[in-house]
């Protein structure tokens, strides 16, 4: 499969699930218009290069970056922007120095190298942090700071900053993050269920 297809196909995922009903279980807190317009910007731009210097820069990377901001303004506080931005930058730099590695010693366990470095993103990101706004704004950093060191790394060779292959990691990342989230979350509410049942049902026979 082409570098790009991926992402597409879990966007048409992501996409159909939002559209039925599913967006509170994954994404809760978050308006449906504010997300159809980023499946829109994202498509719309994906198709778009910007020459930069030595490199070239995809519409995704502003779109991203708009996103990550309007994010910053919607945290609740200075602490978590804070918690938000250096958990970004530290995880770019881990992926930027996990890459070069895999590049040097090439290692896959699951899928490919890249997308392997992406699922272990998302279940690290999922683990710390519980809200999706943070989820996504600290994968978002980190994917894209990654990246952008990645590209310097092989200057004077053009790369594009946010290209498909990028594209892909970003996807497989959030959307695992979210799903693993959603997951314990469920199973976090089904065991308190089951505790207050089993704690009214002991309650009841104490009382006879």
């Amino acid at each position: 499969m082409n570098s790009g297809y991926l992402g597409y196909l879990i966007m048409a995922v992501c996409l159909i699930l939002l559209m039925t009903g599913w967006k509170d279980v994954f994404l809760r807190g978050i308006k449906g218009k504010s997300l159809l317009l980023f499946f829109v910007f994202w498509i719309a731009f994906s198709f778009a290069d910007f020459p930069f210097a030595t490199m070239k820069i995809n519409g995704v990377v502003i779109v991203l970056i708009l996103v990550t901001i309007g994010s910053f303004v919607m945290m609740d506080s200075g602490e978590m922007r804070y918690r938000a931005a250096a958990a970004g930058l530290m995880l770019g730099l881990v992926d930027y120095l996990l890459t070069q590695l895999v590049d040097r010693i090439p290692i896959s366990f699951l899928t490919t190298p890249d997308l392997d470095l992406a699922l272990l993103y998302s279940v690290l990101i999922s683990l710390r942090f519980r809200p999706p706004i943070l989820q996504v704004s600290v994968l978002t950093i980190g994917l894209l700071f990654g990246d952008l060191l990645n590209g310097i790394a092989v200057l004077p060779e053009i790369r594009t900053w946010g290209g498909p292959a990028f594209w892909d990691r970003w996807w497989v990342s959030v959307s695992v993050a979210r799903v693993l989230s959603a997951f314990v979350s469920i199973l976090w509410a089904f065991s308190r269920l089951k505790g207050s049942r089993l704690a009214a049902a002991v309650k009841g026979r104490k009382s006879r």
